[in-house]
């Protein structure tokens, strides 16, 4: 689950094990997955963060456990932020103070590239819950999803799959041998599409002598989804130095 974040002044050990009932691991999973948590690095850790009144409304519009649910366990705000200060007082998300830094000078960014801002959480000394937008939380606890649970099957059931490798009929065999080869190739274009990318871009600046920055995919190896990788497919920025002249 990774490191656990908490306050301070917290001296509890930074032990995993939640003590938390099924319908706590319940709320809890809901809470975590639904509640429109971002990602963000802390420390060089991968954590998420929600503030307080998406999770209030993710409880009150839970099919299971909201206001219109047959259980109907949050049937107001107070239900819902009740509860919640339970789980953050059991350390599974602590309270944080959100500062954004944004850089005053993006002129050295190409052009149609987002220029992402700096996030910085602080530890903030308030233990109560606030079920506002003005309040973020960031999380300790990290369950399995389900979608993972499906990937670990499959993998496992792979290894199993190669180790009776010579029990496999040719045609299988045939079929993996050219989906490796598919795999390999695409591999190798990729490598082969970021040298492009390069050698195309210090032409161009050469050429211009060095007044045009253009970029065929500048998102290539950018730490962003496979999708994003490929948006925008190009940018380009034309910079022309002005010389001072002395009077």
């Amino acid at each position: 689950m990774g490191r656990k974040f908490r306050n301070e002044n917290d001296t509890e050990s930074e032990d995993d094990n939640y003590n938390l009932t099924k319908e706590e691991e319940d709320i809890a999973y809901i809470l975590r997955y639904n509640s429109g948590c971002k990602d963000v690095s802390v420390d060089n850790d991968d954590v998420s963060y929600t503030r307080g009144d998406r999770m209030i409304e993710c409880l009150l519009n839970s099919k299971k456990y909201g206001v219109s649910s047959e259980l109907g366990l949050f049937k107001n705000i107070n239900d819902a932020t009740d509860y919640c200060q339970i789980l953050m007082d059991k350390k599974l998300f602590v309270r944080v103070d959100k500062k954004v830094f944004r850089k005053k000078d993006a002129s050295d960014h190409p052009e149609n590239t987002k220029v992402q801002k700096k996030l910085k959480f602080y530890f903030s000394n308030l233990q109560n819950f606030d079920a506002t937008s003005e309040a973020y939380y960031l999380w300790n606890y990290n369950p399995t999803t389900l979608f993972k649970k499906i990937i670990g099957v499959i993998m496992m059931l792979g290894a199993v799959g190669l180790c009776l490798m010579p029990l496999w009929p040719a045609w299988l065999k045939i079929v993996c041998y050219y989906i490796g080869v598919a795999g390999a190739s695409f591999i190798c274009f990729l490598i082969g599409l970021y040298f492009f990318q390069q050698a195309l871009f210090f032409c161009l600046l050469f050429a211009s002598f060095g007044k045009l920055q253009f970029t065929i995919l500048p998102n290539l190896v950018a730490e962003c989804s496979f999708l994003e990788s490929f948006v925008p497919l190009y940018t380009y920025q034309w910079s022309i130095k002005k010389n001072k002249k002395e009077n």
